[in-house]
């Protein structure tokens, strides 16, 4: 079991985040010799500064394509089209360009959430970066990272958190100064002030009971935090099912090895229950990722201290 655990942490600590890079780079060679690849029938595809949802695509042709991406003053902006054909001449390199037909553009002005500008085209051409594409295929997740890349990453993401805590903290406190000087206002004026004034009293009520009941969450930092943790926890398993197995194996040796195994089995399910239930809460309910990721090592650890205990009463 010690060796296990070594080499479980071995291969998702290092293999899996070499071979996801070497893979990187070959899916790179590949793209840019044939960048047809790349756009797959009815996808979703995320790249360092677009989104690209496609239709139908039959060869060089893709029908009903949208486009989610910045326009050169970083407003966003949504491009639909009917049709687009993928265009392999271009005299720029590091480029493939799509030429859009029946095309739609929205762009919504970020300072003013009103205002916004439509157009209507019957062509455009729209370039993509290889470069861009590469960046999303070299650019691994936390699974794919090791240990120490993602605890790094950790520790950025704890100090921006920390700092849209404060941030926040801040508002809280000065709406709630806000407050206090209007309720002096209404009690320094005769008769319990104006009308106008209790709507400013009511309206900044709620704006700080809003500002209380709000949370600050960082899924991201989340997410980060469940996979580094899982780096540990899942070889630490292959320890904690071994002395599980033993004060079981003792209890169940007169039963015949099927039992032994429809234990074995039914425990492993278990687990994985218990890690995949965990992990969804961690995303979706903030559980702490401790508790989250190492909680089914703590109840399998406690059932085989307990069975051992049964065993050596017997």
């Amino acid at each position: 079991s010690v060796a296990l655990t070594g080499l479980s942490f071995l291969v998702n600590d290092y293999f899996i985040p070499v071979g996801n890079i070497n893979f990187g780079k070959l899916y790179t060679q590949v793209f840019f010799a044939n960048p047809g690849l790349e756009l797959e029938s009815y996808s979703i595809k995320r790249y360092q500064d677009a989104v690209i949802v496609t239709g139908a695509v039959e060869g060089n042709q893709i029908s009903d394509i949208v486009i989610f991406d910045k326009d050169p003053e970083k407003d966003k902006r949504v491009i639909s089209a009917g049709r687009a054909t993928l265009s392999h001449e271009t005299d720029q390199r590091g480029v493939i360009s799509l030429q859009l037909e029946d095309v739609f553009t929205h762009t919504s002005d970020q300072s003013k959430r009103d205002d916004f500008d439509y157009s209507l085209s019957s062509i455009m051409t729209y370039n993509i970066l290889l470069r861009d594409i590469s960046f999303s295929v070299r650019n691994p997740g936390p699974r794919e990272m090791s240990s120490v890349d993602v605890w790094k990453v950790v520790k950025e993401k704890r100090a921006d958190f920390a700092v849209k805590v404060a941030d926040h903290e801040e508002k809280i406190r000065r709406a709630g100064y806000k407050l206090t000087q209007a309720y002096r206002l209404a009690s320094a004026i005769e008769g319990g002030g104006s009308r106008q004034l209790d709507q400013d009293l009511e309206k900044l009520r709620g704006e700080v009971a809003g500002l209380r009941e709000r949370s600050i969450v960082d899924r991201s930092l989340q997410n980060y935090e469940i996979e580094f943790h899982k780096k540990f926890s899942l070889p630490v398993a292959c320890l904690v099912f071994i002395l599980f197995a033993f004060p079981v194996g003792l209890l169940t040796k007169r039963s015949g090895r099927a039992v032994g195994f429809g234990v074995g089995l039914f425990v492993s399910i278990l687990y994985w229950g218990m890690l995949f239930a965990g992990q969804q809460f961690g995303y979706r309910m903030n559980i702490s990722p401790t508790v989250a990721t190492w909680f089914p090592n703590i109840v399998i650890l406690f059932a085989g201290a307990g069975m051992f205990l049964i065993r050596k009463r017997t």
